[in-house]
């Protein structure tokens, strides 16, 4: 994006996550976590050769990382081994499946027998289903890039595919007609649905404000602003009865957890009051969850607030633990890394099993090394 005239070019790469531009190249890391340098003139937004792979930290996952002008490069890798557990309400335990995996999100189905999963399984990442009662895993047919993890009311895989970075199109039903939205406001980088698999809260990125929320009702030709401040917002999430949506917003100076009327009327309601991210609705609608650093916190919903708004009576730390979270409004909009089953009392979550301590590594006089390596793949 242009800072001098706000005008946006999109270039072909597969990017998760720009980490910078130094003389020449442009740093970012892939979808798959992969750290990648591809020559690139920024005059005229060319990419210029094949990108090349600078690590893939198999040790470790990479969550974030710079590198400044002159070529420093610093980056931040946490450690890549959990496996899938379910979780109770006191913080107890099982695993699921033995395979240790570095990336991961879920969706239970409406009827809690089936687990939509995306994450690396078999060293191949991807959606898979993960059935509770047979204990197996299967992958189903994917379409196209997706940004959405989620079922529909009646139980069916819900593909949301993006045809291109502004437009996101599903079929709420096979055999029924596609339903579709535009954004003329940044890359779309997560949907969530309401109960009428029609109805859509997105979140865009890298457009004026940086991360907002819009919404998209059935019909409409041009989407609804919903969230759209000069702060950040994302990972927007409908609540069971679609009266509400909560977000979060890093408007304070850190993530928050808030909760507004779809119909926007009344005030927000800030519900975590010491940093919050990636909300979860109870299936009932009486309880919001929300990750707090290594613990996940229950708030509860009251319906008493001034002119039928709602209010929270209070918050409590169900369990803490080493537990895969998402990092940044980016990561957390597209997909949650847990999800609450339909009974209200069990989490599918990725538990680490070799600790969470992070690792920063810091190289100077890099970028002379990768220019060479990118002339090497130009031979």
């Amino acid at each position: 994006m242009s800072v001098a005239d706000r005008r946006t070019t999109l270039v072909d790469l597969d990017v998760d996550q720009v980490l910078g531009f130094a003389d020449g190249v442009l740093l970012y890391r892939d979808p798959g976590g992969t750290l990648m340098a591809v020559g690139f003139d920024v005059h005229s937004t060319r990419v210029l050769g094949q990108p090349v792979r600078v690590g893939d930290f198999a040790a470790g996952a990479l969550t974030d990382g710079a590198l400044s002008p002159s070529g420093t490069l610093v980056l931040r890798v946490r450690p890549n081994a959990y496996q899938v557990a379910m979780m109770d309400l006191a913080g107890q335990a099982e695993v699921i499946l033995p395979d240790t995996i570095s990336n991961f999100a879920a969706r239970f189905s409406p009827d809690g027998g089936q687990v939509l999963l995306a994450a690396d399984f078999r060293n191949t990442q991807g959606t898979w289903i993960y059935d509770l009662r047979s204990r197996s895993l299967s992958k189903p047919t994917e379409v196209g890039r997706r940004v959405g993890l989620q079922w529909t009311h009646g139980g069916q895989i819900l593909t949301i595919g993006t045809p291109g970075p502004y437009r996101a199109a599903w079929k709420p039903r096979i055999d029924g007609p596609e339903e579709s939205f535009s954004s003329d406001s940044g890359l779309i980088v997560g949907v969530n649905l309401a109960s009428d698999d029609r109805t859509a809260a997105f979140a865009t990125a890298y457009g004026e404000g940086g991360f907002n929320i819009f919404l998209h009702r059935p019909g409409d030709s041009t989407a609804i602003p919903f969230a759209t401040t000069a702060a950040n917002e994302g990972s927007p999430r409908f609540s069971p009865d679609d009266r509400w949506l909560a977000y979060v917003s890093d408007e304070t100076g850190r993530l928050e957890v808030y909760v507004r009327r779809v119909d926007q009327t009344g005030d927000r309601i800030q519900v975590s009051d010491a940093g919050g991210t990636e909300p979860v609705w109870s299936p009932d609608g009486s309880h919001l969850y929300y990750r707090n650093g290594r613990a996940l916190v229950e708030a509860t919903l009251t319906r008493n607030g001034p002119a039928g708004q709602p209010g929270f009576s209070g918050r409590k730390t169900l369990f803490t633990g080493d537990f895969l979270a998402r990092e940044g409004t980016l990561e957390m909009s597209r997909r949650t890394s847990y999800d609450v089953a339909p009974d209200g009392e069990h989490f599918i979550m990725a538990r680490s099993v070799s600790g969470t301590s992070t690792e920063i590594f810091v190289w100077t006089n890099w970028i002379s090394a990768i220019k060479q390596r990118l002339a090497e793949a130009e031979r």
